[in-house]
């Protein structure tokens, strides 16, 4: 494994320097160990796509990388070949399996974003998730009033973390504790 990954980084090296020259503005490095955090990386990499020799493929009203659909494909490959450059350790292991990508500057960028973005950089968000992970209904809360502030709390971490529906029910169900059983008592006893 180590001497494809040898292979592959010469290989990329010898295409990078192949690359015009006016496009070797310095990319971060980023290797997607759980303390290099993410949010850090892609805003240095937003700032190279802002400088004026890679401004086709920056947006300046959004802030954000342009659509695939309307970028100079030469200029995604170069930016492409310098992503993947930037790439260390896991990130690159991780990344080096998305053969569809190849060549797909903005696309690999948009893959790599959605891959790590999971890392929570806002205090809050920190917050939020340590509740979810961990929801305990108030005594003076309905059962009602603590399933939505679990679809709350959902939505508000979906900008960063994605959460099933089963892991929904699951935090639902160890949210209510000991009164589960009290629950399913009274639905049992229902009339038919």
């Amino acid at each position: 494994m180590l001497q494809l990954i040898e292979n592959t980084k010469t290989q990329q090296s010898v295409l990078a320097s192949n690359m015009n020259d006016s496009y070797n503005h310095r990319f971060p490095k980023f290797s997607g160990k759980p303390k290099e955090e993410f949010t850090t990386w892609y805003n240095q990499v937003l700032l190279v796509l802002a400088t004026p020799k890679w401004s086709k493929l920056y947006d300046e009203k959004t802030e954000e990388p342009i659509e695939e659909s309307i970028a100079p494909p030469d200029l995604s490959k170069k930016l492409y070949m310098k992503l993947v450059l930037a790439l260390d350790g896991e990130a690159q292991l991780v990344m080096m399996s998305k053969h569809h990508l190849r060549g797909n500057g903005l696309n690999y960028l948009k893959t790599l974003k959605t891959t790590y973005k999971r890392v929570l950089s806002d205090p809050q968000s920190i917050i939020k998730e340590q509740e979810f992970a961990r929801p305990i209904r108030g005594q003076d809360e309905s059962v009602n009033a603590f399933a939505a502030r679990l679809i709350q709390t959902r939505k508000d971490l979906s900008e960063h973390v994605t959460i099933s529906d089963d892991h929904m029910r699951l935090c639902f169900i160890m949210g209510l504790g000991a009164q589960l059983s009290q629950i399913q008592t009274n639905l049992k006893n229902l009339p038919n």
